[in-house]
């Protein structure tokens, strides 16, 4: 090894340093490497200790900061959604004061019970007045019907299923039609070919089926296709069929007093 001599030298001479660390006289100053090695060594052990001690409270302050953060979010999150469900709410309550006779409102509790189906469940049933074949509605207009109805909760038929029908009118021509389900979307069949169908237009409930209320809104005309003897005309729905969370049931029978 080519620095092994210079090392030995340092070891004798903290070795002598150690021995005459005690020793009064001329041989103390003997002593001054070791003491300077001594020194050295506890105040590195110092800084290296109170680093750590830093770093130590630092992380812990830390992971306080997060946990507290990680609160506050779970709380915001809950407020946005309870803000939410009163802004739906309110505006289900609107509802009552206009010419629709609502039995009740309800919350979406699940998807249909059947897969082939396109369909919510909802948490209301019989023991709140809900009957089959009611319509189902939102602020933004009619969503379906009910299919199946149980002491605390219903089935609901939407707009979408291809099982669905329901008479309408164009609000422009006034022309009519049945709207019915594709699973994917809207249409409007049987509509007369001389009917002048515009885009935009509004669909709503004729009233003429006996079941639904005239008047809701169901869509607007996105699409016109001329078949031979009649129109078809599809519509995109009024409300999105996969973000329902509040709805309101309403019977067809008219309140009195009412158009």
């Amino acid at each position: 090894m080519k620095f092994k001599p210079v090392f030995v030298v340092l070891v004798i001479i903290v070795f002598v340093s150690f021995l005459t660390s005690r020793v009064l006289g001329p041989f103390k100053y003997i002593s001054y490497p070791f003491d300077l090695v001594s020194l050295f060594s506890t105040n590195i052990y110092h800084i290296f200790s109170d680093a750590f001690k830093t770093l130590s409270l630092k992380r812990e302050k830390i992971e306080a900061l997060e946990k507290e953060i990680d609160l506050l979010n779970m709380r915001l999150i809950e407020y946005e959604s309870i803000k939410r469900e009163n802004a739906l709410l309110k505006e289900l309550l609107s509802l009552k004061d206009s010419e629709k006779k609502v039995v009740a409102f309800a919350k979406v509790i699940r998807r249909g019970l059947h897969r082939w189906s396109s369909g919510i469940v909802i948490d209301k049933g019989e023991e709140d007045g809900v009957r089959k074949d009611m319509a189902v509605i939102t602020p933004k207009g009619l969503i379906g019907k009910v299919l199946f109805t149980n002491r605390n909760f219903s089935e609901v038929l939407l707009l979408d299923d291809s099982n669905f029908r329901v008479a309408v009118r164009f609000l422009g021509s006034r022309a009519e039609g049945i709207a019915t389900g594709t699973g994917r979307g809207v249409i409007v069949k049987y509509v007369p070919l001389d009917a002048e169908i515009i885009k935009n237009d509004w669909v709503l409930t004729s009233g003429l089926d006996g079941i639904f209320p005239e008047g809701l809104l169901v869509g607007y005309v996105s699409e016109i296709k001329e078949k031979e003897f009649f129109k078809e005309v599809a519509i995109k729905t009024s409300q999105d069929l996969r973000s329902l969370e509040f709805v309101g049931v309403v019977s067809s029978e008219r309140r009195p007093g009412s158009f």
